[in-house]
């Protein structure tokens, strides 16, 4: 198995056997195929923190200023409501303004010069980078250099102008490689790294690569037609501010196995791969007010145990999958940020106890979606609107908290809750969407039959699969997940004005009514009389609700919800 599948399987198949609790015994079943995968015990995997309680402490929240430059759709909201502004945070490099340049480089220059002034400028980047020592300043003027730069000094390399000083690689290696700590870079367009890729979890050929550095600053870079855009590999404590990355093959930013890094201010589009910006092991990242648009994938994506981030104030958009997508990360804030045009604005995938408040997802096809047990996240404050769905809890995904919401005006559900248990769903505002609450119940899900007989190292090859998972019939199986929607407590919503139903729940696999009944007492349904039901509840003049559900009693006035 090569090096790709062995993180492949703890990320996705020893979550699941750390987490037997969470599924049927009949897992047990395929217990001998996982354990030859290599799992690790689930103290390994499972990081050890506190409650969310310790989260909502944590915040970051930059100086306010106006919007950033991607074009924004106008759209109107429920009345009274505001969609967060993206603020543009206080310049933070600590090293501004740039002491005096030492060496000066020039398209007319020539390497036989001693490139101590404009006129005796050097014609390499590189001739620069040999002579200068620590703490030097080398200005680069606008023209185009076809090198590829090994920084191994504490230098300021700056460009004249990010849009005409360009750094080419000629598709060899990294085009940028910063190796040595206290390092500014700024000022240029990057292009044409290499084409090596090795995988999707160690990365490849960068425009700009940072290699187990810390307290780099990359600022006012553009980055295209490279492999990677940005790349951060074992890099700490860094900096990057103002970048633009596009048209790349992969990733737009990408960090890998890096912690305690500021990005923000920074725009990512149409970069291929996982899309605008990947984390996958990095922690302690703060992540603000940045831009995603037009990722073929997702515009920001959380994976494999990238735990404690901050996601905050960034504007994401027209992702052919998800705006932001957590996969395997636990306790991360999002929050205050704004998801439209996306295939799903959140999509939280086998992540526990995270933090999603404050954020507005609007015309995309999910609003929100926890997935294949995502266990303990609050979801709170959001408006949802204009989407298919408003927020989508499915598969096992058990002990959230849904509270304090606005799902208004989706198409389909406001709030979907499938084959989940124990979750609290309270205080929310869910009016004008096609049904209220959905409520699917089924039977046991399986693998989809045309990769039932495909062997275990087949199976982990299949790029994407995961993330299609939601879309296949079920049939047959390798994993059971729970059939109930056991013990979810629904309580002081406002349900009303809804097109079909207030609330329903449907049978999507087998025959006959929903095996458990719902706890819906206590919602004000639209009307002081309670919700209508043809026959335990045919006085009624609220909403509609079908059989399977507990609504006595009922509130008489309407709510005033926070």
């Amino acid at each position: 198995m090569d090096k790709s599948i062995k993180v492949i399987v703890p990320g996705f198949v020893c979550f699941v056997i750390s987490n037997l609790k969470r599924l049927s015994l009949n897992s047990v079943m395929i217990l001998g195929i996982l354990f030859l995968s290599g799992c690790q015990p689930a103290s390994s995997i499972k990081p050890s923190a506190t409650l969310i309680p310790a989260l909502i402490e944590k915040s970051s929240t930059p100086a306010a200023a106006q919007v950033l430059d991607i074009p924004v759709k106008t759209i109107t909201p429920m009345p009274g409501y505001q969609p967060p502004e993206i603020p543009v945070p206080t310049p933070s490099p600590d090293r501004l303004p740039f002491p005096k340049p030492v060496f000066y480089v020039s398209v007319d220059g020539s390497d036989s010069n001693d490139g101590k002034t404009d006129n005796s400028a050097f014609a390499t980047i590189n001739m620069a980078l040999q002579r200068a020592g620590d703490g030097d300043l080398i200005f680069v003027s606008s023209g185009a250099y076809e090198e590829t730069i090994r920084i191994e000094k504490e230098i300021y390399l700056i460009g004249e102008d990010a849009e005409t000083t360009i750094v080419s690689g000629a598709n060899q290696g990294d085009v940028v490689s910063i190796l040595s700590n206290n390092v500014t870079f700024s000022g240029f367009t990057v292009t044409n790294s290499g084409t090596n890729f090795i995988s999707p979890f160690d990365g490849g050929d960068a425009g700009v690569k940072l290699e187990q550095v810390q307290n780099v600053q990359i600022m006012n870079i553009r980055v295209t037609d490279s492999t990677l855009g940005i790349f951060l590999n074992y890099a700490e404590n860094n900096l990057l501010e103002g970048n633009t990355t596009y048209q790349n093959v992969y990733e737009g930013v990408y960090l890998r196995y890096s912690d305690h890094n500021l990005l923000q201010l920074n725009t990512s589009y149409e970069n291929g791969g996982h899309g605008g910006y990947y984390i996958v092991n990095s922690s302690d990242n703060k992540i603000v007010s940045n831009n995603c648009a037009n990722n073929p994938d997702h515009g920001i994506k959380l994976q494999q145990l990238s735990n404690n981030n901050l996601v905050e104030f960034n504007r994401c958009y027209g992702s052919k999958n998800a705006g932001i997508f957590l996969a395997d990360a636990y306790f991360n804030i999002i929050r205050h940020n704004e998801f439209y045009e996306n295939n799903t604005g959140a999509f939280i995938r086998l992540s526990d106890q995270n933090l999603v408040e404050e954020n507005y997802f609007h015309d995309n096809e999910n609003g929100v979606i926890l997935d294949f047990a995502s266990f303990e996240n609050i979801i709170q404050n959001n408006h949802a609107a204009d989407n298919w769905s408003g927020i989508d809890v499915k598969y096992s995904s058990n002990r959230n908290h849904i509270l304090q919401n606005t799902l208004i005006a989706n198409r389909g559900p406001g709030l979907w809750i499938n084959r989940s248990s124990d979750n609290e769903i309270g205080q929310n505002i869910i009016m004008e969407n096609g049904e209220g609450i959905t409520i699917t119940c089924g039977e046991e899900m399986h693998i989809a039959p045309e990769v039932e007989n495909l062997t275990w190292d087949e199976f982990t090859r299949m790029e994407g699969y995961f993330a299609k998972f939601k879309d296949f019939v079920f049939e047959k199986g390798i994993m059971i997940e729970g059939k109930d929607n056991e013990n979810n407590l629904i309580t002081n919503n406002i349900i009303e004005n809804n097109i079909n139903w207030g609330m329903v729940t449907q049978i999507d696999v087998g025959e006959g009514a929903c095996p458990v009944e719902i706890n819906a007492a206590n919602n004000w349904w639209g009307d002081p009389s309670g919700p209508f039901h043809p026959g335990v509840h045919p006085w009624g003049q609220g909403m509609v609700i079908s059989d399977g559900i507990i609504f006595d009693p009922w509130l008489e006035t309407r709510p005033g919800i926070p």
